[in-house]
């Protein structure tokens, strides 16, 4: 079945003077040997009254269809002028209700702050399920992934208090009560390996989907056998109607890149369109009435036929909607955490229509994250003769809002994991006599990342000592994750005194595993240049306001501690690093570092030369926020604010050059560390607006 927003094109009739045509060329053919006797009494012979009732004429051949009027016409089974018409068309409703990137966000709590948060939750997100569940006859309810990593409790009960083996997760709970039909295995399905997605989903109620993930041999190289089933048929009913569904998943093929190491030897991947290309002929074999993708994807869409295929296997979804849009009636998809139809950057779009949520003519839905919206495709139907077809489609978000209950079916399901989590996260480790902050670390060094750098490197000399690398100078890598990511309130603040293992979980926020990687100087600046693409090129002539930050993930930007260097963001991309040394040297080729970063880095994430596995040293089970953790429990108090091994090359520019903060960074401008920036304005996103004074 095609999809289709436009009136469905009418079935090719044949005249009936063609059809009488027929019947005179099959009767001479026949050679009078068929008689209406003979139709009647071998039901199996084609062109029989058997055939001919019902509509049956239809599925005939030409000559058959003129056979089966020649038969019967004399007893007026049949008129000559033409088969009977087709019963009326009837017109129904499906709504498929999408859910993706809740990122264990199953409660109205932030775990970070401590505190109710009423613009998100999964337990929300299920009071508007069961609305559109009233409003609307005939629904599905999907989610395209990433439901298993993210909020404190995902890590929670995977590391900290692992679940027992007879134990259900928290979230899959949840999605039981809620009567998922379909999940799509997102990327962080695999934060905490296979063996823990395998008990997790062992449990699930509802069937995982995924087509482009597949179990390797013994060799390593990639079978046929998937890891789950690439996709589902739903068989429902609409209106009394039955209907069959099928669902087909993708998952990120960046899973490789980002966690070869627990991944490597055991699955593999194949890009999201070769799976479409073998997978939808079997749906379409199956005989289903609709196709449904639903895709852990959705980056860089706003880019339509600019975008380009990174390495990691991202930002195909523009092009697999135009070359599969006569194959798919709907999507489902989410990985960016924005939300389609709504977003304004996909206003004037090629190929979108960011009104009625449509991608190549195909409904489309991404519902946010964090269970911040509901998102819903309106497709109305035509039945009329067994048959299916999409005549109509659209769809829309609707968000979660300080009005929307929690489902106290969640809040039941979920409690007892909640508390636990909760007391966890409130536990002290420690104390601080300076601020730590992401406030400014896109600009300037930030005792945030020092102190992850730190610990990192407390823990990588400790950890290389005694081995044959124990005389390589141990440096670290660390990125601010919580700064700006998805809006101006969402920056890591911990204030002076006492340090919580909630304040080191919003610090880091992932379950990354630490690892370190053997580097050389030139490769050290090589890291530091693919960071450098955090800055805008500025022109120090320009009059004009300039955005010193440029728009690359803040998780991309890392700043190495152990070193000293400036950047020159005057220069282009590639030659920015400037002054970098080690004890007062400049790096070069033949000196040799131990740099401790995480799993995802080490192994290609971001795409920054030189890590893509080949260089890491050590691999540890241990996450960089348990060293952390562990860290300020042995050290406390911290006492000493950034010490400013990296800088941005002061220079004279003629115009204002800003960036974006959070606003109540004004009120830390002044700290210990933090100088050489101005506040301007909050502006009307709620962003503050600072200028960078090159001091």
């Amino acid at each position: 079945m095609t999809a289709s927003v436009t009136p469905e094109r009418g079935r090719s009739l044949r005249t009936p003077a063609l059809l009488l045509l027929l019947a005179l060329l099959a009767a001479a053919l026949s050679g009078g040997q068929l008689s209406v006797a003979q139709a009647e009494e071998d039901p199996a012979v084609p062109g029989s009254k058997a055939e001919c009732r019902d509509g049956g004429w239809q599925d005939l051949g030409f000559i058959n269809q003129g056979r089966c009027i020649a038969a019967v016409a004399s007893e007026g089974r049949v008129d000559p002028q033409g088969p009977p018409a087709d019963p009326s068309p009837t017109t129904h409703d499906l709504t498929l209700l999408a859910t993706t990137e809740v990122h264990a966000h199953l409660r109205a709590w932030d775990y970070y702050n401590d505190e109710r948060d009423e613009t998100l939750g999964l337990a929300k997100t299920y009071t508007l399920i069961e609305q559109a569940r009233a409003e609307h006859d005939n629904t599905l309810l999907f989610d395209t992934g990433d439901i298993l990593q993210g909020a404190f409790i995902g890590e929670y009960v995977a590391l900290i208090d692992p679940l027992e083996e007879d134990e259900v997760h928290p979230a899959i709970a949840a999605m039981n009560l809620m009567d998922y039909d379909a999940a799509t295995l997102g990327n962080h399905e695999f934060d905490f390996g296979l063996d823990f997605l395998d008990q997790v989903f062992g449990d699930a109620m509802f069937p995982a989907v995924s087509a482009n993930v597949f179990r390797v041999d013994q060799t390593g190289e990639i079978t046929d056998e998937p890891l789950v089933e690439p996709y589902v048929v739903i068989d429902t009913e609409v209106d009394g109607q039955p209907l069959s569904v099928g669902v087909i998943g993708i998952t990120p093929p960046g899973i490789m890149t980002w966690h070869s190491d627990s991944l490597e030897g055991l699955v593999d991947t194949i890009p999201a369109t070769e799976a479409l290309e073998r997978y939808l002929p079997e749906l379409e074999d199956e005989g289903v009435d609709l196709t449904v993708l639903s895709a852990h994807a959705g980056k860089r869409l706003e880019l339509g036929p600019e975008a380009e295929i990174n390495p990691e296997g991202e930002n195909w979804l523009w092009f697999a909607a135009e070359q599969f849009q006569d194959e798919l009636d709907a999507i489902t998809f989410g990985h960016e955490q924005s939300v389609f139809p709504g977003d304004s950057k996909y206003d004037d779009v090629e190929g979108l229509d960011n009104e009625r949520g449509l991608i190549h003519g195909v409904p489309a839905v991404m519902a946010g994250a964090f269970g911040n919206h509901l998102g819903k495709v309106h497709l109305e139907l035509s039945h009329v003769g067994g048959e299916w077809s999409v005549v109509d489609g659209w769809a829309e978000n609707l968000p979660v809002t300080a009005d929307t209950a929690e489902h106290p079916a969640i809040v039941d399901a979920v409690d007892e994991h909640h508390q636990a989590t909760v007391e966890y996260v409130r536990s002290p480790v420690g104390v601080t006599e300076v601020p730590i902050s992401h406030y400014f670390s896109r600009v300037m060094d930030s005792k945030g990342l020092e102190l992850i750098n730190e610990a990192q490197i407390w823990w990588g000399e400790d950890r290389l000592a005694g081995t044959q690398y124990e005389d390589l100078p141990v440096l670290a890598a660390a990125a601010p994750f919580r700064a700006g990511r998805v809006g101006p309130q969402e920056f890591t603040h911990i204030p002076v005194g006492e340090v919580s293992v909630r304040d080191l979980a919003d610090l880091y926020i992932y379950p990354n595993q630490i690892r370190i990687v053997q580097l050389d100087g030139q490769q050290v600046i090589d890291w530091l240049e693919k960071s450098a693409e955090n800055f805008n090129q500025i022109d120090p002539e320009a009059t004009q306001d300039q955005d010193l930050v440029d728009g690359i993930e803040p998780f991309d930007f890392d700043v190495i501690d152990g070193i000293d260097y400036q950047i020159d963001v005057t220069q282009p991309l590639g030659e920015r690093v400037v002054d970098a040394t080690f004890e007062g040297q400049p790096l070069t080729s033949d000196m040799e570092f131990a740099v401790v970063t995480n799993d995802y880095r080490a192994g290609g994430g971001g795409g920054f030369p030189h890590l893509d596995g080949t260089h890491t040293i050590v691999s540890s089970d241990e996450t960089n926020r348990a060293v952390l953790v562990r860290y300020v429990t042995e050290n406390s108090p911290i006492t000493e604010p950034a010490d400013h091994n990296w800088s941005i090359l002061p220079v004279d520019v003629a115009g204002t050059v800003y960036f974006l903060s959070h606003p109540d960074a004004v009120d830390h401008i002044g700290d210990e560390g933090v100088s050489g920036v101005e506040f301007l304005e909050v502006d009307e996103e709620g962003w503050g607006v600072y200028e960078y004074l090159f001091e």
